[in-house]
């Protein structure tokens, strides 16, 4: 199983500064020499961790499909997919856990832009 770290710090209610992200026509890249694996989706998942002034929370998101590429022995390369609507918060429950997720996904009404907007963005690569 693959398993990836990320970490980020940020403020669930405040408004982010700065100008807004802009996106690009895919480009090519070059193609993997050496060894490539792919990645297992059935098990493979991005675990995260947020934190803000007030506490942190942690979960996970499902790795949809992805190949590593290894040169010498070493990492030298990676391509993945990552399922954005998957996004599940693993320490809280009921109500407070479906209202996070909701939020990262952008899925609450008028909020579709505080974070992921899966919506109109459901995978990452």
């Amino acid at each position: 199983m693959i398993t990836l770290l990320l970490s980020a710090n940020f403020a669930c209610k405040n408004k982010p500064a700065g100008d807004a992200a802009v996106t690009g026509a895919a480009q090519e890249t070059a193609a993997m020499e050496g060894a490539e694996y792919n990645v297992d989706s059935a098990t493979s998942k991005v675990m995260w961790e947020g934190a803000k002034p007030a506490g942190k929370h942690h979960g996970t998101i499902n790795v949809s499909s992805g190949v590593i590429g290894v040169e010498n022995g070493k990492v030298a390369s990676g391509k993945f997919t990552i399922d954005m609507n998957s996004i599940n918060v693993l320490d809280l429950q009921g109500d407070d856990k479906l209202s996070l997720e909701a939020h990262l996904k952008g899925t609450s009404e008028g909020k579709e832009v505080d974070f992921f907007d899966v919506q109109k963005f459901p995978t990452a690569s």
